[in-house]
């Protein structure tokens, strides 16, 4: 098993990673056992730094099984702080343009087609490998945004047109890249907020990442040691 672990930021990875810093771009291994390894690339944050740095070590290294690990807003409070979930699902809320106080996607717009691949009804929705599904985390919709939500009624606008359960602000961008290169792939997210009228006070990064990876040291024990 050649495993790939792709993360915006060395915070979200910090319990496996320790203090070391990271610029965007850098891929280390991690560990390796036999044939087996864990390589870890940090993006830096966005779609644009995803999207660049994913492709970039695509194009040269072929791995079995790429995950996605952040902290994600959560927009159902049926959702615990802390919880570990994985998306089912991704879509590029923000790709779009305002038409007055409607907002119309790219697809609505006619500038792409939503069931051209690897979009399904304009959503990126990859095959969950079946490592996924053993680690029995609930499957969630997921949005990318370019600006994280934190003003009421563009949440309101949000949920009304996607019905979404979390937001990142890199999780289309993977999960666009390795449909592409037909790398099986699952983005584990954890609840670091709610999706609310912002106030930092109410976060718990510190839970989201230790939970987080707890998750992730669970599956590479299984897969690789």
């Amino acid at each position: 098993m050649k495993l790939l672990l792709v993360a915006a930021t060395e915070l979200e990875l910090q319990p496996i990673l320790g203090e070391a810093k990271y610029v965007p771009g850098s891929v280390f291994q991690l560990l390796q056992k036999g044939d087996s390894t864990v390589d870890v690339l940090i993006t830096g944050v966005g779609i644009a730094s995803a999207t660049f740095h994913v492709t970039r070590l695509l194009s040269s290294r072929r791995y079995d099984l790429a995950i996605q690990a952040g902290i994600a807003g959560s927009f159902n409070k049926q959702i615990n702080l802390g919880e570990v979930v994985i998306a089912a699902n991704d879509r590029f809320a923000q790709l779009g343009a305002d038409d007055n106080e409607t907002f119309l996607d790219v697809f609505e717009l006619g500038f792409s087609q939503p069931n051209n691949y690897p979009f399904v009804n304009g959503s990126l929705e990859p095959s969950i490998p079946a490592i996924a599904f053993n680690l029995n985390f609930k499957l969630v919709q997921a949005i990318t945004v370019e600006t994280a939500s934190g003003n009421e009624q563009s949440i309101i606008k949000t949920v009304a047109k996607y019905h979404p359960d979390i937001e990142s602000m890199e999780g289309a961008a993977f999960y666009f890249c390795c449909m592409h290169m037909h790398l099986p792939c699952f983005q584990l997210r954890s609840i670091s907020n709610y999706v609310e009228k912002r106030n930092k006070a109410n976060w718990n990064i510190p839970l989201a990442v230790e939970q987080l990876n707890i998750a992730l040291q669970k599956i590479i024990s299984n897969s690789i040691l």
